[in-house]
């Protein structure tokens, strides 16, 4: 890397603290000046553009320093044993990518996770990196998880631990449970690294996965890559136009398109690069040896990493030919474009002889990989769906069910036919041409009939159903993607506070109770009620599913005394739990909106009826010495945790007191009428 603006090589975006990392002119200082490139002549040889002369110090060259460099990314040189390499597959080791295709993280790898020697943890890290010429674009791929959360970035590590027989995150997601998408800019390649680990952390194997974004080029041996097609790719990117430091990026961008990706440690230079990755393999490795007679050796198709005499920094480039016994190389080598008010390092692909490079190449540090030209399986690869995972409807409202979500076929192949489910029971439905589908069963039907499909949120709000949806690409039926449908009331100027919502009373019911709401911008706070029959009952009260961050408050309606408090984050499945014992008498819930806009999942219930949910972190209390309180987690400052903050800092406040704040307007004041045992008029309401 010549600057900090290509670090994200290793992953993050630094922005301009790295900037300039090396400077001067001379070739054994800290770079390759390039200069006066473009004044080369050059001569077609074989349809190809060829430097006729030897580079000398001061001329145009790659300036990209593989070195990885403090606090960029999240670099691991280890990668594990070869004898451990089978527990971690790939389906494919590179995918070419339409804009915006989409590739499911359950289908690109797989784990053994049976028997003693199951990895203890695995993890996933995304690097996102672009052709460097011209300005960043940002224009990065994106990670949808079904719980809502999106991640875009230059680059971005998953958590994953062995729990039950499978790998899930600390929210209870499995790799299944994550959609990528890839960028729209040409060019863009994302890297996926998977790493398994043993309980002490040691790293036990890797594997190397990479995507990268084509509008038209189309792989035609999809998950195997020979050395003709690599060499070939190389040539056709002769002539665009690239970054001074972007050599490892079109190095990836080459093998990828060919169908194998790269270590990821080949973006260093150090002994750790020396390692293989699916089709590639070590040809040769002078940390284990200098050979004299390295380059007469190298084959097209090969790509070469090496450092500079001199220099902490070093260069990588593809072999396309090999000339009476002289290697050609394709790298970002070329004139500078000098083009007014563009990027002062964008330059020219270009191919040169590798006798340009001898006088000044640190010949301890030459790694040769060579694709094998064999693959693991070329297998068909199932279509992959990503339904939105969240969409708040009006009540009774509809929409086209193919705006709602997506497929695409990592192998090009036509969608054919599509299943939908229904899997909610609360009054939405699917139509097909008109007709409503049965609930909890799968409809089929034709890439035609897709516009015919609709669904139409209940019309009763505070609900919610799942929808469900596969694709069949005339081979395979791809892994159903579901999403998350909403019915809500008027979410403006507290409208939806109009509606009588009473959990009943709670310990005389068998189920706990379940409301789906939303609170935000538009409707700050909602409000709930529920009664203890008595004499006194353990009582569980839980907000879940949310995309923005809340506060949960339990109030003793006669009384107005805070009873329970805690805080919801956002993304976890469980992000808000409260447990403890009440005596006899009404309570009110209120939910305040905190940061960001969203929906939620409010259950209620005596101990023992809410159904399980995977925790995705600790519940943090807002006062501490309540009767509810966390199931977990810490208690928070029990005087002044919200101190400048929210409105109802200082001391606990009283139901009275959060009236007076404007955020439960008239929740004291509601005449609570004492529901029936059974709950069943409750019809805003549903079982959990």
């Amino acid at each position: 890397m010549a600057s900090s603006r290509n670090a994200r090589l290793a992953g993050l975006d630094l922005g301009d603290e790295f900037a300039s990392l090396f400077s001067g002119t001379g070739f054994g200082d800290a770079q390759f000046a390039v200069a006066a490139a473009s004044s080369k002549d050059t001569v077609a040889t074989a349809s190809v553009a060829v430097s006729d002369d030897t580079m000398a110090p001061g001329e145009a060259g790659a300036a990209a320093a593989l070195t990885p460099q403090p606090g960029i990314g999240t670099y691991n040189g280890q990668v594990g044993s070869a004898a451990n390499a089978y527990l971690i597959s790939a389906a494919r080791q590179a995918y070419v990518a339409k804009p915006s295709a989409l590739y499911n993280l359950g289908s690109m790898f797989s784990v053994s996770s049976v028997g003693a020697t199951a990895p203890a943890y695995i993890s996933v890290s995304l690097y996102d990196r672009d052709a460097y010429a011209g300005k960043e674009s940002y224009n990065y791929g994106t990670l949808t998880a079904t719980n809502g959360a999106t991640y875009k970035a230059g680059g971005f590590t998953l958590n994953f631990a062995l729990v039950n027989g499978q790998y899930v995150t600390a929210n209870g997601e499995t790799l299944s449970d994550f959609t990528f998408a890839a960028s729209t800019q040409e060019n863009r390649v994302e890297n996926f690294s998977m790493y398994a680990y043993d309980a002490k952390g040691t790293v036990l194997t890797s594997r190397n996965v990479e995507v990268v974004t084509h509008a038209t080029t189309v792989d035609k041996t999809p998950g195997l890559a020979t050395a003709a097609e690599i060499a070939s790719v190389a040539q056709s990117m002769i002539g665009q136009v690239w970054d001074a430091s972007g050599c490892w990026n079109l190095a990836c961008d080459i093998s990828a398109t060919a169908g194998a990706a790269l270590p990821i440690n080949s973006g260093w230079i150090s002994a750790a690069a020396a390692t293989s990755n699916g089709q590639w393999n070590v040809a040769y490795d002078a940390y284990n040896g200098v050979k004299a007679n390295w380059a007469s050796t190298l084959q097209a198709g090969d790509i070469v990493e090496l450092g500079w005499t001199g220099a902490n920094y070093g260069h990588i480039f593809t072999i396309d030919r090999v000339v009476n016994g002289t290697a050609y190389l394709v790298d970002n080598s070329g004139a500078y474009l000098n083009k007014a008010g563009g990027d002062p390092t964008d330059l020219y692909v270009v191919e040169r002889k590798i006798t340009d490079y001898t006088p000044y190449i640190n010949q301890s540090t030459v790694v040769v990989f060579r694709d094998s030209g064999t693959a693991s399986s070329a297998a068909n690869i199932a279509p992959t769906t990503l339904f939105t995972p969240i969409t708040d409807l009006g009540v009774g409202k509809s929409v086209a069910l193919s705006t709602l979500f997506r497929s695409t076929d990592a192998d090009n192949d036509a969608i054919t036919q599509y299943m939908v489910r229904d899997d909610g029971s609360n009054g939405g439905y699917i139509s097909l041409n008109g007709a409503k589908q049965a609930v909890g069963q799968w409809t089929t039907i034709t890439a035609a009939q897709l516009s015919q499909l609709t669904y139409t949120a209940s019309s009763s709000g505070s609900s919610s159903e799942a929808i469900e949806v596969k694709a069949f690409d005339g081979k395979t039926w791809g892994v159903a993607d579901t999403g998350r449908i909403v019915s809500l009331y008027d979410q403006t100027n507290q409208n939806d506070e109009k509606t009588f919502r009473n959990f009943g009373a709670v310990d005389k019911a068998s189920y706990a109770t379940k409301a789906t709401e939303w609170v935000g911008s538009t409707d700050k706070y909602d409000w709930f009620t529920f009664s203890v029959a008595g004499p006194s009952a353990s009582v569980d009260v839980q907000l879940s599913n949310m995309t923005g961050q809340v506060d949960l408050w339990v109030y003793n309606t006669n009384t107005g005394a805070l009873v329970g408090s805690a805080y919801g984050y956002q993304y976890n499945n469980l992000a808000c739990k409260l447990t403890g014992t009440l005596s006899t008498g009404s309570y009110t819930i209120r939910i305040d909106d905190y940061l960001g806009d969203t929906n939620y999942d409010l259950t209620v219930g005596k101990t023992g009826t809410l159904p399980t949910v995977a925790s995705g972190g600790t519940t943090q209390a807002i006062y501490s010495g309540e009767a509810l309180k966390p199931t977990q987690g810490a208690v928070g400052d029990s005087t002044n945790y919200f101190a400048g903050v929210s409105p109802l800092a200082g001391t606990a406040p009283s139901l009275a007191l959060a009236d007076s704040t404007g955020l439960g307007s008239g929740s004291a004041n509601v005449s609570v009428v004492q529901p029936p045992a059974n709950q069943n008029d409750r019809l805003l309401l549903a079982q959990a």
